[in-house]
């Protein structure tokens, strides 16, 4: 291959009029957006011509810097075409600089174009030495060359895009904006360069017919800077008259701008005559109003109050009078004040310390019931927190309202208790109107039990043609039937008196021996017949309490004879006599069958019968032990019942006061 080198002078001139030209690309696409139409496209047709003259006298310099050991030459019609190739992409970077808006895809495909452009002008103009044979070109190197074009276009249209709207030390920055657009195109080429190759034996068929070197390197140097020079004034005359266009507009406007402002001054002067007048007014008017609306907090039964926001703890900005009563305080005390140093107690300041944050961060209303003890004693209190905002629409301070409604939490409370009471009582109702069909039940079942062997023994009376054995037994029938029959029906009445008050206690001293030994008397023949056995622990010295003594026996004996009843043949009972602290324990005790813990509660009710048995075989109406207990009442007394269970037995307690004399004497 021929030995190549270059020189430098060349070099370098080749460098300057790159970094030359690019500023003035810079500089031109500047001038062309602030152009008008028309003029636009005169600039891009001159700008076009001087950009693309200047890179290729940017490129022609650096070839004629190239040397080679044997004549060179350039085929004139082929530099010529060469020089189309440069302008044509000037006037395509120019028109895309001038553009209102660059899009990502507008800039790549100028940037191709462009590069594609500059390539082919650069390949060219190597064509334009006719050499034979034929230069090599190293593959890597020229594919690099295409891309430093195609990359210095983009960048250069990028930086034209860009420097165009305005920046502070514009001249400095177009330099440093050209020297980087100016290296790289002489990058470009001397990458070109270097990719090229020449034979041995290689002769530059232009050389002989072709324009010389010498020649050419002058043209191009002079005919580069007579179009920059003519350019760059064309330039900086345009911008002379455009500067001096705007200081004559800026001149304008700003007379303009001053005749106007006289018009608003002495528009102002009339306004500030009118406005001082209506700012008396409406200062009267604010003052009226404030003092209106300050009547109307002061004089309302609410609370009312301003919060105003700090780091942690919240306080007061302002308090209407029935609030600073409650606090006991002078409105210099409160405002300005938080929930603690107001003696508020810990838990309430901090639960509404949480709630003033919540209304400023959900920007929403809160409303709640607390009570508060305060000048007016414990209160239940009702109240509002709500959001206060400003003309952005932030939350600046929380106002609120609260309400004592002590009297309505009061009525609301008495209303739950009294229809948790109407609930027990609708329960109790229902059971008694149960118990009350199951002792009518019942009751029809007990009478009818003594008509069947009464009406037999009628019958047999009337069959038996007067046999006296015969009549007696059926007499002794009907007597027994009769006399069951009357005990239902005196228990009937006693239990309406009692519950109608006719019952009438003759309180007098009675002797609780001689009561226990009529009971006993009268529920012996039931022990007898179930030959049951009955322990009696009884205290020797008389006992004595003040009551009625036929209830009493009644009472006891009621007992004893249910006792009997539900304690199965041979079984066991007791009853026992104490004194003790001013009164009389009667305890009477069964082995029987026993009270499930259920019945035990309403055992002593109207018409309740503990579920002893699964049939009627024991008898009664259920009022036994409601009119025990009732009788046991009327004598100050009380009666209990206990058992473990079915199975287990029962045990009835009775508890009477202790007459006066006994008292005194034990």
């Amino acid at each position: 291959m021929l030995v190549s080198h270059y020189q430098t002078p060349l070099v370098i001139a080749s460098i300057l009029v790159a970094i030359f030209a690019s500023y003035f690309a810079i500089s031109l696409a500047g001038t062309i957006t602030k152009s008008d139409a028309k003029a636009a496209r005169w600039w891009i047709a001159g700008g076009a011509l001087a950009i693309g003259i200047g890179i290729w006298a940017m490129h022609f310099i650096g070839m004629l810097a190239f040397r080679l050991p044997i004549p060179l030459g350039y085929d004139f019609s082929i530099t010529v075409l060469s020089l189309a190739l440069p302008i044509g992409v000037s006037a395509l970077a120019l028109w895309q600089a001038s553009r209102p808006e660059l899009s990502v895809k507008s800039l790549v495909v100028s940037a191709l174009l462009m590069g594609a452009g500059i390539t082919a002008m650069h390949y060219t103009g190597m064509a334009a030495m006719r050499m034979q044979p034929g230069i090599v070109y190293d593959p890597l190197l020229f594919v690099t060359s295409a891309f430093i074009a195609v990359s210095a276009s983009g960048a250069a249209m990028w930086i034209a895009f860009r420097l165009r709207q305005g920046t502070k030390n514009i001249m400095l920055t177009r330099f440093c904006a050209a020297v980087v657009m100016g290296s790289a195109i002489v990058g470009m080429h001397y990458t070109g360069m270097a990719a090229a190759e020449f034979p041995l034996g290689s002769i530059c068929m232009a050389a002989t017919d072709g324009v010389s070197q010498d020649s050419l390197a002058l043209i191009v140097i002079i005919a580069t800077f007579g179009i920059f020079t003519i350019a760059m004034t064309a330039s900086l005359f345009n911008a002379r008259l455009e500067s001096r266009s705007q200081i004559l507009a800026l001149v304008q406007s700003t007379s303009d701008e001053r005749q106007d402002l006289l018009q608003r001054e002495q528009t102002a002067r009339h306004l500030a005559d009118n406005l001082g007048l209506q700012n008396e007014q409406l200062l009267k008017s604010s003052e009226e109003r404030k003092r209106l609306y300050e009547t109307i907090l002061n004089t309302i039964p609410d609370f009312v109050y301003i919060f105003e926001f700090g780091e942690v703890h919240h306080h007061f900005a302002y308090a209407n009078e029935e609030l600073l009563k409650l606090f006991g305080r002078t409105y210099e005390e409160t405002v300005g004040k938080t929930f603690l140093e107001l003696g508020y107690e810990p838990w309430h300041a901090e639960m509404h310390d949480k709630e003033i944050d919540t209304v400023r961060t959900t920007k929403k209303p809160l409303r709640g019931e607390v009570f508060f003890d305060g000048a007016f004693g414990r209160r239940m209190y009702d109240y509002i927190f709500v959001p206060v905002f400003d003309e952005q629409g932030e939350v600046k301070c929380v106002a609120g309202t609260t309400r004592d409604v002590t009297d309505r939490y009061n009525v609301r409370e008495a209303l739950k208790e009294n229809e948790i009471v109407l609930r027990q009582s609708e329960k109790a109702l229902r059971e008694a109107d149960m118990r009350k069909d199951d002792f009518l039940a019942m009751l029809a079942h007990e009478l009818r039990n003594p008509l069947a062997p009464i009406s037999a023994a009628a019958h047999i009376m009337s069959l038996s043609n007067f046999d006296e054995a015969r009549v007696r037994n059926s007499t002794e029938i009907i007597q027994r039937q009769v006399k069951h029959m009357v005990g239902l029906v005196d228990d009937l009445l006693d239990v309406s008196r009692v519950n109608r008050g006719l019952v009438i206690i003759e309180n007098s001293p009675q002797d609780m021996l001689a009561v226990i030994s009529d009971s006993v008397e009268q529920v012996k023949p039931l022990i007898d017949s179930k030959q049951q056995t009955l322990s009696l622990q009884i205290e020797s010295r008389p006992v004595s309490v003040l009551g009625d003594f036929k209830r009493l026996v009644q009472v006891v004996s009621n007992l004893l004879n249910n006792a009997a009843k539900y304690t199965p043949a041979q079984g066991n009972i007791s009853l026992s006599l104490e004194t003790a602290d001013d009164q009389v324990t009667i305890t009477i005790t069964d082995d029987g069958i026993g009270i499930i813990p259920e019945d035990q509660k309403l055992i002593f009710d109207l018409f309740a019968q503990a579920k002893r048995s699964s049939d009627r075989s024991q008898g009664g109406l259920g009022l036994g032990l409601a009119l025990v207990k009732t009788l046991v009442q009327l004598h100050d007394g009380t009666v209990s019942c206990h058992s473990e269970g079915l199975g287990s037995g029962s045990q009835f307690t009775i508890r009477l006061p202790l007459h006066a004399k006994e008292s005194a004497a034990a």
